[in-house]
């Protein structure tokens, strides 16, 4: 699991170009123009994040959706840093959900974009080491080591995870159930007794 990102990404020249001709409010992110350049994004921070989201450490997956590129100062609040390497993390469908626009600086009245995460409630994915404010437990269970950490499981719903696991292995457990009772029933002699039982315990699982 990384600790934190080291090396932002670097635009070229012609993505500065391409940046300073078509983003002027924070909606013109969403413009196709930015496609190649938004690709080329993710693909150095799938590197540079060993390919986990960036708040809960689960691997980011590839399909439509399953990866967004998560403003860690919203840009729906600051669109001048819509752009800015250092406010760039993956992060997953889920957590980028949660987190949406929440409010996670201390002091809102900023004119430059920080240079440390001292006025920022959460994790900052390249001024703070998470290790050092989370401890995952079986991959599931978030315990806080800091203010930072607490308040990171808070806004991105970080329990969530335990809650999905849990529901995973109740199904689980029901589907092996099924499938041994689908087994027996199958070995028995259908004028049974015991084919009866086994058909009525399907029914209720």
């Amino acid at each position: 699991m990384f600790g934190k990102i080291e090396n932002p990404y670097i635009f070229t020249d012609n993505e500065k170009k391409l940046i300073r001709e078509n983003y002027s409010v924070h909606t013109d992110w969403d413009n196709n123009v930015f496609d190649d350049l938004k690709t080329n994004i993710t693909n150095h921070l799938r590197n540079e994040q060993n390919n986990e989201c960036c708040y809960c450490r689960q691997e980011l997956g590839f399909d439509i959706g399953d990866v967004h590129i998560d403003h860690i100062i919203p840009k729906s609040s600051y669109k001048e840093f819509g752009f800015t390497p250092q406010n760039l993390a993956l992060s997953c469908h889920s957590c980028n959900t949660a987190k949406s626009s929440s409010k996670i600086l201390k002091r809102a009245a900023i004119k430059r974009y920080p240079t440390t995460g001292s006025n920022i409630r959460i994790i900052h994915s390249y001024y703070d080491d998470y290790n050092e404010h989370i401890e995952i437990l079986d991959n599931v269970l978030y315990c806080p080591l800091s203010a930072k950490g607490c308040e990171t499981i808070r806004i991105c719903k970080l329990f969530r995870l335990r809650t999905i696991e849990n529901n995973k292995r109740k199904f689980q457990a029901k589907k092996n159930k099924s499938t041994q009772l689908v087994e027996a029933a199958r070995l028995c002699e259908k004028n049974s007794p015991f084919y009866k039982q086994i058909i009525e315990a399907i029914k209720n699982l």
